[in-house]
């Protein structure tokens, strides 16, 4: 046997790592060792030591714009009775009271027996050729040894998909090395026998490493962001193969060469002859080669089936999905992803992973600082707007006797702002306000020195985003400044808004007829703060019977008018119907079809006054109920497919004799 051959046995002997597993254990090596944790906790590029317990953070700015930093395991409850329910229950979490590494053990001690009969099914399987087979596959022997390491990743692999996957999550790694799992073979190699089995079958001890993966994965692939998906899967990596070598069997053959040859120097200085001779040294020659050869024809074949093993075992199978809800505290994960995405309405929209220095598993929810709200003068914005809708005046009823009374209502007026401010914001703390703080006062003093007014709210949808001063003095400037807040934090104060109120009285209305002057003035009253008004006006006994057209004028100059009939003192009230706009009181000769309309009668008798289309004995729309004084007001709808020009009748029979009123009417199709 040459050197040669000698020394590549020697070589061979030992460990043998597989070829065809070299990249997986090289991956594998890069996850697996604990790295020292940079000062910032990052987990971007490095792969900390986290088997501590879990940590749930909020870190805000309380209302007294104070920073915070809280730990929910000891936040006090008015801090935890603030957040999510499922944030709430976190701090009795297994999650945040047990080492994750404890909790990663179980579910490893879980899956052992699990593990160790799939290798034992998958060596025999594999291992099995027309020449070779695995047998005698014993218990599987586990490490003792086990890391939990955690990344931050932005790309990653996936099985049977060429291209990485982009976005973030986060990866706990959970690492056991050195397992073990023993197996003979036979082969021609090593068993002539016919029954296949033979003491010189060579046993193999295949090492493999475990991983658990846990993932918590952000749906935004640009950020880490709740919520967050929670799958978990175990992979076996092979490790290295054992055994298969003859390096026992030459160490055997080199010492009985090296016996052989002190024996045979020992013969020769008994004798007299050289301590070596060289018959001596040729036949211990001849008995090392003849041994040498017959193992280097074994060594050949156990190469080569120690080569076709390891092919065969290069890659073990994936036991694939892990049930983390199997185990308390990694079922907490999910627990903090309902959590983490119901806090993004309070405002807590960034969401951070890190490693604390002494190895525990840091979510930080941090509450983006809101903007200050922007005041605006609401009464100055909407008077401003271009509106689809003019100042209106309607007469509470269509006639009047001289020296009667009459109310008079008018809409769509400009707000006044003379005794009244009302201002208005946007919300910026998130749909999770629950009140907002005003300070107001006239302008000269200190702003901070206002007192507050606190208004409850319930969400940033209430429309409760404005607020009403009332009872101020003309021409004076008042100031204002606006903050939200919720159970946790608030806004910063926004900036002062002044406005000033007008210098006359511009809620002031002033109902004249037939001309705006002071003689033709018959009544007053106040604009409110939306816009409309309604008085009681008197006509003077002297006015004229006839069409009187009445004048309604604000302080502020807008004007808006309407007609009535006025009768003598001596007269009576004839009966007479009018269609009304039911949102204005305007009277309205045009109608749509199945729309409700105001339909307003006087001169009637008290009693029943029935309604129908176009004739006396028509197609019933209702009846109305006319009170002592001889009015009614009914709301009532013409029947789809009416269409057209139509007359609506009222009709009343009374003590002998028919009452009756008509008004004409187009009624137009609805849109379709």
């Amino acid at each position: 046997m040459s050197i040669t051959l000698l020394n590549r046995l020697v070589r061979r002997a030992g460990t043998v790592l597989l070829p065809a597993a070299v990249a997986v254990l090289a991956m594998a090596a890069t996850i697996s060792p604990p790295h020292t944790t940079r000062a910032d906790g990052s987990l971007i590029n490095q792969k900390p030591s986290v088997g501590g317990a879990a940590q749930v953070h909020v870190v805000f700015t309380d209302k007294n714009g104070r920073p915070q930093d809280v730990d929910l395991v000891s936040a006090q409850q008015s801090v935890l009775s603030a957040l999510p329910n499922d944030l709430q229950q976190l701090p009795s979490s297994p999650l945040l009271t047990s080492a994750l590494g404890d909790a990663f053990g179980q579910v490893w001690t879980g899956l052992q027996s699990q593990d160790c009969g799939s290798l034992f099914t998958q060596i025999t399987s594999d291992v099995h050729t027309a020449d070779n087979a695995a047998y005698g596959v014993s218990a599987c022997s586990f490490g003792t040894l086990a890391s939990l390491t955690a990344i931050q990743q932005s790309q990653w692999y996936v099985p049977e998909q060429r291209d990485p996957v982009t976005g973030q999550r986060i990866l706990l790694d959970y690492y056991v090395p050195d397992n073990t799992v023993a197996f003979r073979v036979t082969s021609p190699y090593t068993c002539q026998s016919s029954n296949l089995v033979c003491a010189a079958d060579p046993q193999y001890t295949l090492v493999f490493d475990s991983h658990i993966f846990v993932t918590l994965t952000s749906y935004d692939p640009n950020s880490l962001a709740c919520p967050l998906s929670v799958t978990a899967t175990q992979s076996l990596v092979t490790n290295s193969m054992v055994g298969g070598d003859q390096s026992e069997a030459i160490k055997t053959a080199l010492l009985q060469a090296a016996a052989q040859l002190g024996i045979s120097a020992g013969a020769g200085a008994a004798t007299g002859d050289p301590l070596i001779t060289a018959g001596g040294v040729l036949g211990s020659v001849v008995q090392l080669a003849g041994q040498l050869t017959g193992i280097g024809v074994a060594a050949a074949g156990n190469d080569h089936l120690r080569d076709m093993v390891s092919a065969d075992l290069s890659y073990l199978y994936v036991p694939g999905a892990v049930d983390v809800n199997s185990v308390p505290a990694l079922q907490g994960f999910n627990r903090f992803s309902q959590g983490c995405q119901a806090a993004w309405s309070l405002g807590f929209s960034t969401l951070d992973v890190s490693a604390t220095a002494d190895g525990h598993l840091r979510f930080t929810l941090t509450d983006a600082p809101a903007t200050a709200p922007a005041i605006q003068d609401t009464i100055a914005r909407e008077n401003g707007l271009p509106s689809l809708f003019h100042p209106t005046v309607a007469a509470g009823e269509p006639q009047v006797q001289a020296g009667g009374k009459l109310t008079v209502t008018g809409s769509y007026f400009d707000a006044p702002e003379s005794q009244q401010i009302q201002i208005s914001w946007d919300d910026t703390i998130g749909a999770s306000v629950t009140d907002s703080d005003i300070k107001w006062g006239p302008k000269g003093g200190q702003v901070q020195r206002l007192p507050t007014v606190s208004k409850p709210r319930t969400s940033s949808d209430d429309n409760g985003n404005n607020f009403t001063a009332t009872g101020l003095a003309l021409n004076t400037t008042y100031q204002f400044q606006v903050r939200d807040c919720n159970a946790l934090t608030c806004s910063p104060w926004s900036a002062v808004k002044e406005i000033t109120t007008m210098t006359g009285r511009a809620d002031q209305v002033t109902v004249y007829v037939d001309g705006v002057a002071a003689a033709n003035q018959i009544g007053t009253g106040t604009l409110q703060g939306d816009g409309t008004f309604s008085l009681g006006v008197t006509f003077p006994s002297g006015t004229l019977p006839g069409q009187r057209t009445l004048i309604a004028v604000t302080g502020a100059g807008q004007q808006a008018s309407t007609v009535v009939t006025v009768i003598g003192s001596g007269q009576g009230v004839k009966p007479v119907i009018q269609i009304v706009d039911p949102q204005t009181n305007q009277a309205i000769t045009g109608l749509m079809e199945g729309t409700l309309f105001t339909l307003r009668g006087q001169g009637f008798s008290a009693g029943q006054v029935n309604i129908t289309l176009d004739t006396a004995s028509g197609q019933a729309l209702g009846f109305a109920s006319a009170a002592a004084d001889g009015t009614f007001q009914v709301k009532l709808s013409v029947p789809f497919g009416s269409t057209g020009n139509h007359t609506l009748v009222a009709t009343q029979a009374t003590s002998g004799q028919t009452l009756q009123a008509t008004v004409t009417t187009y009624v137009d199709r609805i849109p379709r």
